[in-house]
């Protein structure tokens, strides 16, 4: 199971939209996916058409969550929900209290543990992580393989590349995990029209991806009626509105997503 954590520190940049359409994308090729919120906010329990709230009262197929794994009252495979989107582990405002319940240095492998249990069970499990450098973030960088930078072609969106990367370089200096990767910039929002924007992607793939060692997708994600329609519904854009611009976007970024992978991993991982 190739693992694969969506995060910037900066909020609002279309993370939990990438992690969900391409888990949808993903699924749609006939992989198995396991999505996993791994924030607080419960945005992509939400986009899976799910609702956080009914964790609590056990409704809607929805007995535990994230934080319920954490804890030890639940397996993985005990929270996990079937979805259009795919398998998801939800995840609800209950998180919160991750910094203040979890410390020490067993906590930062909880979510690597609880992947553990599902290894052979799926081909990727992508992570939309919660903005910010607590310890779900920590959690999210021991665990995966992969990290994929979601941006807006906007100065704002790239402030929090610089501390993302000296958390990554904490987490493989201190061999929590030390092959731990970026897979890419995903540019999001993208109007090609624009002059402006045009100049902001130039700069990050010249000045800021090097950072990290990292690239731009080449494909861009165009902004689009059809996804704020999605969003609202809890719907993939490749059933809700297949024929749309962002629904080309999202196959096309599907397919480099898979073509990159294929170069960096173990090609058996990607047969299908």
């Amino acid at each position: 199971m190739i693992k694969i954590a969506f995060a910037n520190i900066k909020g609002g940049v279309a993370k939990t939209t990438d992690t969900a359409m391409l888990g949808a994308g993903l699924k749609k090729r006939g992989y198995k996916v396991l999505l996993v919120d791994a924030d607080p906010q419960g945005t992509l329990t939400e986009r899976s058409g799910l609702i956080p709230e009914s964790i609590k009262e056990n409704a809607n197929g929805l007995k535990y969550q994230l934080l319920d794994v954490f804890e030890g009252t639940a397996s993985l495979k005990d929270a996990i929900v079937s979805t259009e989107m795919g398998d998801i582990v939800p995840n609800s405002l209950d998180m919160f209290v991750a910094d203040k319940r979890f410390t020490g240095p067993s906590s930062y492998y909880l979510l690597k543990n609880a992947l553990a249990e599902v290894e052979n069970d799926y081909d990727f499990a992508l992570i939309d992580v919660l903005p910010g450098a607590g310890i779900m973030l920590f959690n999210c960088l021991v665990a995966v393989d992969f990290v994929t930078i979601p941006i807006f072609a906007s100065k704002s969106s790239v402030r929090g590349i610089k501390l993302l990367k000296d958390c990554m370089d904490e987490v493989k200096s201190s061999k929590l995990n030390e092959n731990l990767r970026v897979l890419g910039f995903i540019v999001n929002r993208f109007n090609k029209q624009a002059k402006f924007s045009n100049q902001i992607v130039d700069d990050i793939n010249k000045i800021v991806a090097p950072l990290l060692d990292a690239e731009l997708f080449e494909t861009k994600i165009r902004n689009g009626i059809a996804l704020d329609e999605c969003e609202y519904k809890g719907r993939s854009i490749f059933f809700h509105k297949p024929e749309s611009k962002v629904a080309d976007d999202f196959t096309r970024l599907t397919e480099e997503f898979l073509e990159r992978l294929d170069k960096l991993t173990d090609k058996s991982q990607l047969q299908n």
